[in-house]
Parts: structure tokens; sequence; C-alpha cells
């Protein structure tokens, strides 16, 4: 039996040939169709073109991928964007169909067409052979095309015939640098322009990678935009992050993009500019279910949130309820660390003594090297930034410095001196806080305060829901203003700290701030730790060896002065 003529227009469609190329063909075309449509068909009916049960269950298993996609809500048109950048014929989706296998000729610009079906029995038809388009990889470098003439050497200077590339290299290149151009066919792409036409156009009121930022911030927030913004406008810390809040107000909208937001009276589910690629970077970062990620526009959040007078100063005031309580126990641990700090250096006993010990070693080391009169050259005290010349010093005899001549010499003149390292374990820790971040941190938190108050003030006279949410930030505002007092009582002791260290070891006309003086007596303390503790190693290993030889000595003078036995 002859092939329908309805499935040889299908089979032209798919083949992207019109139904009236192969009427208008040459002879040879012609006597070709002429032999197909006479030739019989092993096939009983035309019905066994269709595709079987276990043709479509192969191709759904085959497909399974694709298919789960669509299930989870995904845009038919996002799926099939994903399938081509896998090289993958999107008319998969359509179910299996049948396979076309061409056969090129050498003398003839005609192909055969072998269509195969589930049963596996075969007609062939004639088509003319489509022209086949590549695409092909360039070499992207910077090219020297006037070479100046020079009598020098030159690497680019050869004969043409020096270098050259074989038929079998040039035909690898082609092989590993070219590709042929998978169009999609006529058919499908009719099909997926005519879905498009019907698939609802997103309107873009906002940069489109701004917009796609607020999405994926957005994105694993399982409520409608109208709820969120309810919620955060009754400062639900629980909703977004810090971080994620920070994200929407450094996305938030210019003033021509809140103009056109608020001047959209359309359809609001037409609002968005999410494009399919971003799309499929929402499914990979989101890893769940994201059927509602179509509707997780931009534009339609800031839609709900320009319906909410002074939004943005509300989730300012947001960030700052969340990072508050962090903040100020931060502020307050340090101003204590630095009070503890400072109080151990002033009442260290153990530390004036090895400073006195470094005042008279350096006045006696100054006095006999200079040859003005003792009394002008002895000082009264010296910087803490003179305790950095301590290593830098270094004697003739030995490389020795003087800080590791001070270690050897006040084990044995000073010898309740060598343990102030352990009275002062906090100066490390101390010379890593500054003083003026942690004002500005306390100003920072003023600030944040003073805007709380100003919202609370500005909702009292607004409408019954705004005195609702001024309540709110006003016992949040009280809570605020005691903390930020205990604060100001731990910065003023430490002021006073700072006050008594400096009048302590005579830094009054010092510039550098506290936590850097405290960072030459930290530097100072950790190597004079560390010069003691390999001085006493060394003392012991040395101990250890003379008690060893010492007692194979007295070993040795016994064993000669034992009695011999008589035989």
């Amino acid at each position: 039996m002859n092939i329908a003529k309805v499935q040889q227009q299908l089979l032209q469609q798919r083949m992207g040939i019109q139904c009236e190329q192969l009427e208008t063909t040459g002879p040879a075309t012609q006597r070709a169709a002429t032999a197909v449509s006479t030739k019989p068909s092993s096939s009983s009916s035309s019905s066994s073109n269709l595709p079987t049960d276990d043709d479509i269950a192969a191709h759904r298993e085959k497909y399974a991928k694709w298919f789960q996609m669509l299930r989870f809500g995904i845009a038919r048109e996002v799926v099939e964007l994903a399938m081509q950048r896998e090289h993958i014929d999107p008319a998969e989706l359509d179910g299996p169909h049948h396979v076309v296998v061409l056969n090129t000729t050498a003398n003839t610009n005609v192909a055969t067409a072998k269509v195969q079906d589930s049963n596996h029995h075969s007609t062939l038809v004639v088509a003319p052979l489509p022209p086949k388009k590549l695409i092909r990889k360039r070499l992207h470098w910077q090219p020297k095309v006037n070479l100046v003439p020079t009598s020098a050497p030159c690497i680019w200077k050869s004969s043409p015939d020096t270098v050259q590339i074989s038929k079998e290299s040039a035909k690898l290149m082609d092989a590993l640098f070219e590709k042929p151009v998978v169009e999609q066919p006529a058919n499908q792409r009719e099909i997926s322009d005519s879905k498009l036409r019907k698939t609802t156009r997103f309107i873009a009121l906002i940069e489109s990678k701004k917009a796609q930022n607020v999405a994926i911030t957005l994105a694993r927030v399982p409520l409608s935009f109208p709820a969120l913004v309810k919620e955060l406008v009754n400062m639900n810390p629980s909703v977004l992050s810090s971080a994620q809040l920070q994200s929407l107000l450094d996305m938030w909208p210019d003033q021509n993009e809140w103009k056109a937001i608020r001047e959209y009276t359309g359809d609001i589910t037409r609002l968005g500019t999410v494009s399919p690629t971003a799309s499929i970077r929402l499914l990979v970062y989101c890893a769940v279910d994201i059927s509602f990620l179509s509707f997780q526009q931009a534009e339609q959040f800031f839609v709900h949130a320009g319906q909410v007078p002074r939004f943005r100063d509300k989730v300012t005031c947001l960030i700052f309820k969340q990072e508050f309580p962090a903040r100020v126990f931060e502020l307050r641990e340090a101003a204590t660390l630095l009070i503890r700090g400072t109080n151990q250096v002033c009442s260290s006993a153990a530390l004036q003594r090895m400073f006195q010990y470094i005042l008279k070693s350096g006045n006696l080391l100054n006095i006999r090297a200079s040859s003005t009169d003792a009394a002008s050259t002895n000082v009264h005290g010296f910087g803490l930034s003179s305790l950095a010349k301590l290593a830098q010093t270094k004697a003739f005899v030995g490389g020795i410095t003087f800080a590791q001549y001070l270690v050897q010499c006040i084990e044995r003149d000073c010898p309740d001196a060598v343990h102030f390292p352990k009275e002062i374990h906090l100066i490390a820790s101390c010379s890593k806080v500054s003083i003026p971040s942690l004002l500005a941190e306390k100003e920072s938190l003023d600030a944040g305060w003073k805007a709380l108050v100003l919202e609370a003030q500005i909702g009292l006279e607004g409408a019954e829901l705004d005195v609702l949410e001024s309540s709110i930030l006003q016992h949040f505002a009280y809570e605020v203003e005691t903390e930020l007092l205990a604060a100001q009582l731990h910065l003023d002791q430490l002021l006073e700290s700072k006050a008594r260290f400096v009048e302590y070891f005579h830094e009054h006309d010092a510039q550098e701030e506290l936590d850097v003086l405290l960072s030459y007596l930290a530097q100072f303390t950790e190597e004079f730790a560390l010069e003691h503790k390999r001085r006493q190693e060394t003392t012991q290993l040395i101990a250890d060896a003379i008690a060893s030889t010492n007692g194979g000595k007295r070993q040795s003078a016994a064993q000669t002065h034992a009695p011999t036995s008589c035989a």
C-alpha cells in the first residue's frame, strides 16, 4: 500500500520542504518519486507508522528530566532553551517521531530519505539536499600586521616554505574546531513562534540585572508579596535576614524607575523582567520545587512595597533591629576588654621592674658610649615605641641583640621580673581593638536609634495601622536607648582607663592611638617570652648533657675501683 498523502506532507514539512518543491523538480526527481510511490510497503495500513506504547514509554524515560521540569511548572520556552544548550531537539517534548536519514549521492544534488517507523518498516522518499551550515572557532590573539623592517634577527623572519601544515593536520583542525549548526525544523519554529505569541509578555519597569538580583533574593520566601510586605512593616526579623534586606536596599529602584512603577495602571500580573535564562539560574539556586518562581517578579514586589509610605525607612529600621543586639554586645565586650587590659598593664609589678631594668641598662650603655657628661646622657624614661629598638641593636660579638642580652641578664639580676608576660596576658587581644572605631560604632548606633524615634513619631500622626507600627517601634526604641546608655558607661570607663595608661607611661606627646601603643608592648612581650622559653630549653639541654657526662664518669670510676675476684 502506498504512503498516504497526508503522511508525505508531514514528512516534507518536518524536513523543511514545501509541497510544491516535489512537484516542480526535474525529470530524475519525478522518476524517483514515481518509483517510491509504486513500491509496495510491508505495512498493512498507514496506521503502522504511528508510535506504539513501548515507543512512548521509552521516549518518556529517555527525556524524563525535561518532562519533569514541565510538571514543575517551568515555562516550555525555558525548557526548550535548556534543551538547545545541550544540543537536544525541543521537538522531543511532543513525543516520539520518525527518524529521517539522508543519503547523498556524488553525482546529483538530490538526497534520498529513509523513514523508519516503530515496526522497523521503511519507505523511501526523495528530497533536495539542504545546504550544510558550519560554525568555526576563532583564535583571538593580538595580530602584528605591519612589521617594521629591520636588519636585526626577528622571530617572524622566515621563508614561506619553512613551516607547512599537512592535510592531516588541517582535517584534524576541521574536526576539532568546526561543527554544524543545529537548526530547528521549520514546522517546529512555526509552532514555537505561535506559542510565544500566545504566551503572556511581561512588562519591564526595572533594569533587568537589578530585577533578577531581587528575584534571587526573594526566591526562597514562601509568601505572597502583600504578606511579605506586611511582615516587613510589622518588624518581623525572621522573614528575611539582614543581608537579604540590605541586598534589597542596594537594588532599590531609582527615581525614574519608581516613577514608572507608580504610574503603571495595567495588570499587575504582567509586570516582570525575569527572563528564561534567569529562571534557569533560579532553578539551580533554589534546588527545590520552584513552581512559584514565574510569579516572583521584582516589579510586582515593588508595586506592593510602594503602597506603604516610607517603606524603605521601615526596612532600614528592621535591619537595625536585627543587627542591634549583636552590635551593642560586641561594643560592650570590646570596651570591657580594653579596660581590663589597661588595668593589667598599669598594675603589674613585674612589668614595672622590667621597664626599670631596661632603663638602667640603656643608660649604662649610652653613658659609656658617649664622651659627654653622664648627667646629660642619663634619661628618666623612654617611649613605648622604643621597645622595637631593643631587637634592632646588635652586639659586635656573637651577633646577639640587646633584647637577648636583657633576657640573659634579668634572670640573674632581677628574677622576679621575668614572669611579667603572665601578668599582662590580655595585651595581645587589646592591641587589636581601636578606640576610634568603637566611638564610631557608638555614633552609628545612636543614629539608628534616632531614626527609630523619628519613624515612630511620624507614624503616630498617620492612620490607625501606622499607630500600631509606631507602638512597636517605640517599644523597641526604648530598649535601644537603655542598651545605649549602658554602652556609654562602658565607653566612659574606657576613656578613663586610657587617660590612666597615658599618664602611667608619660605618653602625653604621643601621636599614636592606644591600640598602637599597646601593639608596641604586645610585640615586646611576645618576643621576650619566646626568647626566654628558648633560653630555658637550651639551659635544660646543657644541664642534661652535663648530668649524663658526670654519671658516665662516676660509673667508670666505680668499675675501676671494684675488687677483682680470685680464681
